[in-house]
């Protein structure tokens, strides 16, 4: 051989990246995005929505303060907009009064035609998570 030959290293190849490290990191960044995504949404609904709900009071001042933030309501146009949110929010209530007796009424149908087709175990079960959807439709009057 060569004088030259002899004394130059044998190159390497450059080593293969793999593709599926990557991949599974991305889905794994995915799936805590989800998750945090999804989490962060049940705790909005149910700290500002049901809330809400249950004490119907808050909302004129919060329906307030959002419009004066996003529409730069000057104090005097804030304290109007405020008597006017108490107001209707009056009105909302007296209809949610009139209308509850109806609303419970039918919901007791559908828990009783739901139970008779169920088993006894079934029913105990069904009857348990619909008091739960009942407490969040039909919260207690103010």
């Amino acid at each position: 051989m060569n004088e030259n030959t002899e004394s130059m290293p044998a190159t390497l190849a450059p080593p293969r990246r793999s593709w599926i490290r990557p991949l599974i990191s991305g889905l794994i960044i995915l799936f805590c995005g989800i998750i945090i995504g999804g989490a962060t949404v049940l705790w909005f609904i149910s700290s500002h929505v049901l809330e809400g709900l249950r004490t119907p009071e808050i909302v004129p001042q919060r329906l307030t303060n959002v419009m004066q933030h996003r529409l730069n309501l000057t104090p005097e146009q804030a304290d109007r907009v405020l008597e006017i949110h108490n107001k209707y929010l009056e009105r909302f209530l007296e209809r949610r009064r009139q209308a509850r007796p109806n609303i419970e009424k039918e919901l007791d149908a559908l828990q009783a035609e739901i139970n008779a087709v169920l088993t006894p175990e079934q029913a105990e079960k069904w009857d348990k998570r619909f008091s739960r959807f009942r407490s969040l439709v039909l919260p207690p009057l103010p």
